[in-house]
């Protein structure tokens, strides 16, 4: 195994979540040390969960993120509509929506109802 596939999988027993796609050894390295020295010190992961979260949404698209917009792998949105439930699950890196994944919120809200949303509107996450 290469030292770049043992970060990789260091990294998902921290995080709980695969690495961002195009890591390299020096960003996985850097933040699985932090990691490791947070837990051991006993110290309040939530706002690093944040600030990780944001600096992987860059890393990944390359654009500046708002920290109150990351949504964690895991995350479940139900909405009704119309008289229907729908429920979308967060990966981290796409949603899950009857069986078919999308990169965004608003591709679901779209498919739901056939017109134009913000997805995170849509789903209340944003006012």
């Amino acid at each position: 195994m290469t030292e770049l596939e043992l970060l990789k999988s260091e990294w998902q027993r921290y995080f709980k979540t695969p690495p961002p796609a195009k890591s390299s050894r020096e960003f996985l390295s850097k933040n699985i040390s932090w990691q490791k020295q947070a837990k051991e010190q006993g110290l309040n992961l939530k706002r690093f969960d944040r600030m990780m979260s944001t600096a992987l949404a860059q890393h990944e698209t390359g654009k500046k993120v708002k920290p109150e917009l990351i949504v964690r792998p895991g995350t479940k949105f139900i909405r009704q509509w119309q008289g229907k439930g729908h429920e979308v699950e967060s990966t981290g890196s796409v949603f899950l929506y009857n069986g078919e994944s999308y990169k965004s919120l608003s591709a679901i809200a779209r498919k739901i109802t056939g017109t134009q949303w913000n997805g995170k509107v849509f789903f209340g996450v944003k006012k």
